[in-house]
């Protein structure tokens, strides 16, 4: 048994800050008890870097520089033109690769200021195209919202054509159970029935159409719950969005 390697128990996340037991009368026994005053504000975010999962982060969500970086910056700085500058550095870049495959071909032990090079012209691609990647996340916000508007324009005409075409159903079955009442009141009349077997018969008449009609209109019930479920579902994904 003591040969066996001791296993070390490491949390699998951090653990909560040390400011927590303010909100509460904090007991070793792991009860609480809810404070009489109202709890201290909580602590201002902060600033500058931070640690965090044992790497080491900064609140100002800046692009850095690569003199920064410890690079060299092959582009000019200020404001330039991206795309005329990404498509110099491709340029540079098959011109370099050329280079090199002369280099390996004619003095291959000097092939490795030509790799630098190259690893160079790559850092700076890169840098330009991360600075691009703000305008891609404000871009790819404005076509999600796009499509949500999109979708609930569309769920919003479908709800209102299905409506129009129910009650344009109901009103029909409206004067269809009319007419056939009046109808059997009618033929009852001149054969002579009674009071109560016209009633009878009207009754009978009238739920027996009722039930066709209820058959004829469950398709439009159905698409308007089918369209309440999409609307919901949108509101919901508007909801998680926002």
């Amino acid at each position: 048994d003591s040969m066996q390697p001791q296993v070390e128990i490491v949390a699998a996340f951090p653990d909560p800050p040390i400011f927590y037991k303010l909100y509460a009368n904090y007991k070793q026994d792991g009860n609480y008890l809810p404070e009489e005053k109202p709890p201290p504000s909580p602590p201002p975010p902060p600033e500058g870097t931070y640690s965090m999962f044992g790497l080491t982060y900064t609140t100002s969500d800046v692009l850095p520089t690569l003199e920064d970086e410890g690079r060299t910056q092959l582009y000019p700085k200020g404001e330039i033109d991206h795309i005329a500058e990404l498509k110099k550095i491709n340029r540079s870049l098959l011109f370099n690769y050329l280079q090199l495959l002369d280099i390996l071909t004619k003095n291959p032990e000097h092939y490795k200021k030509k790799v630098e090079d190259i690893e160079l012209l790559f850092v700076n691609m890169h840098h330009l195209i991360n600075s691009y990647r703000p305008h891609q996340a404000r871009e790819s916000l404005i076509t999600t919202m796009e499509d949500q508007i999109r979708r609930r324009n569309n769920a919003r005409l479908e709800l209102e054509r299905v409506t129009e075409h129910a009650k344009a159903r109901l009103a029909v079955a409206k004067i269809k159970l009319a007419m056939l009442s009046q109808n059997g009141s009618e033929r009852s009349i001149k054969n002579g029935s009674s009071s109560e077997d016209v009633e009878m018969k009207e009754a009978v008449s009238e739920t027996t159409q009722e039930d066709v009609l209820t058959d004829e209109m469950k398709a439009d019930i159905h698409r308007l719950q089918i369209m309440k479920l999409k609307l919901d579902k949108i509101r919901d994904e508007a909801t998680l969005t926002s």
